[in-house]
């Protein structure tokens, strides 16, 4: 796992501390590098649900209590998670995508990210909505459609900005001899010159840098977008991601695609040296 840099998390208690109030439907990134518990209610006396790997991109649904606790969903289970250890990311978070809705049947908008959620309203086939933020790392992402707002499946949208479908259909397909689609995203800065878990520290700089617990460390892949744009990265880091995706750092990204994209549609490849 992808541990953090004490400084930063100490930014990030300052920030969880001063500003807490305005991260109402939101998402926050895990810092701690052996994870987060998500609790049962607000209290560290309170029972674990579960353990939330760190580096994880975590749905928060409301505001913080007095205390700094937040609620939050993680792969359906709702609880609460402690503010001084999430950093939230302004610049990604607020990045906008056009998107339609794929099922010719509709959709569900849930008032939560899971499938037990009540239900908001139902969004047409093909209409168009607005994704205001990256998805979360189990796959759900916050949407305006006309004056309502909610969550839904990324699986069910196709997003304006590459044209394709980004959700597990897509990222498990692969096309032509060994190169299969990814869900591509960036390292939060909060990692700058954390510990990686197959060894090194991580460099924002460093435009060599993938994670993915998809391919094994050491793994050289060559990443491509629709557009052409190429970059040959090396696995030297796992993280709370799921199948078929890659974090690469910061200027990696910004080969294929500018930071406040926040997410693209790629394919990779495995390469020789």
């Amino acid at each position: 796992m992808r541990p953090a840099l004490l400084a930063a998390l100490a930014v990030a208690v300052l920030i969880a501390v001063a500003g807490h109030s305005a991260h109402a439907n939101a998402l926050a990134v895990v810092v701690p590098h052996d994870g987060l518990n998500l609790r049962a209610a607000p209290g560290t006396d309170k029972p674990a649900l579960v353990l939330i790997p760190g580096g994880t991109r975590l749905a928060i649904t409301g505001q913080a209590n007095a205390d700094n606790w937040y609620p939050a969903v993680y792969r359906g289970k709702r609880g609460w998670v402690l503010g001084s250890f999430l950093a939230f990311d302004e610049l990604t978070a607020a990045a906008a995508r056009k998107a339609t809705v794929l099922p010719p049947d509709g959709l569900n908008l849930r008032t939560a990210p899971h499938d037990g959620a009540d239900v908001a309203g139902v969004l047409a086939g093909g209409s168009a909505l607005t994704a205001t933020g990256q998805a979360t790392s189990d796959g759900w992402v916050l949407v305006q459609a006309g004056e309502q707002q909610g969550w839904v499946s990324a699986d069910y949208l196709s997003f304006e900005s590459s044209g394709e479908r980004l959700g597990t259909a897509s990222r498990t397909e692969v096309n032509g001899a060994g190169s299969t689609r990814i869900l591509v995203r960036y390292y939060h800065p909060s990692f700058e010159g954390g510990r990686m878990a197959c060894g090194g520290v991580y460099r924002a700089a460093d435009a060599t840098i993938a994670a993915t617990n998809t391919w094994p460390c050491g793994t050289n892949l060559r990443v491509c977008t629709s557009t052409g744009a190429c970059i040959v990265v090396t696995v030297r880091d796992t993280g709370g991601m799921g199948p078929n995706e890659i974090d690469l750092s910061a200027s990696a990204f910004q080969k294929l695609a500018t930071l406040p994209t926040g997410v693209i549609s790629a394919s990779a490849e495995v390469v020789t040296p």
